[in-house]
């Protein structure tokens, strides 16, 4: 409906349906997610254009020195503390990196193109209508270019949240 494009603000129209949070339908995810790949794939070849009105990069190289600056983060992390991350797995973080690392270069290398990311694809961002099978995807305001898979795994984690997982 609107945008400011210095304070990187959109308005859009209201969304029908529910947030695929409260769906315990597993085809109403899949449609979900893939209507999310079709978006992606659109958006693959405008790249450059997304680069040109301010859409940030996240590139897989940056991934890993923003993982290991976390680990370094204790009170970020909140180390001991009940909603926090414990010590032994702060230690198995930190001893993560070198893989992590080789792996990113490893999927970076594989030579799919970035895309358009959401960059918080939780599923309270996902409104669909479950008569229509519509799905609108909101909350964009951490969108990137970057590798297309990053965004799964908020949806992934969410899945198993909604006891969908198996």
């Amino acid at each position: 409906i609107a945008d400011d494009v210095s304070r990187r603000w959109l308005l859009m129209e209201g969304c029908a349906g529910v947030t695929l949070e409260d769906v315990t339908d597993m085809t109403t995810w899949a449609r979900a997610a893939r209507r999310y790949g079709q978006l992606q794939v659109a958006c693959a070849a405008r790249s450059d254009t997304l680069r040109a009105l301010g859409c940030r990069v996240r590139d897989l190289t940056a991934l890993v020195p923003a993982i290991a600056s976390l680990a370094g983060d204790r009170e970020a992390l909140c180390v001991g503390e009940p909603a926090g991350v414990t010590e032994l797995q702060l230690e198995q973080l930190r001893d993560s990196l070198p893989a992590l690392e080789r792996r990113c270069v490893e999927l970076d290398g594989i030579g799919i193109p970035h895309a358009l990311e959401h960059g918080d694809l939780w599923p309270g961002n996902v409104f669909v209508d479950l008569s229509s099978g519509a799905c609108v995807i909101i909350d964009w305001e951490d969108a990137a270019i970057a590798h297309p898979f990053l965004g799964l795994a908020p949806l992934t984690v969410g899945l198993g949240s909604a006891g969908l997982a198996t």
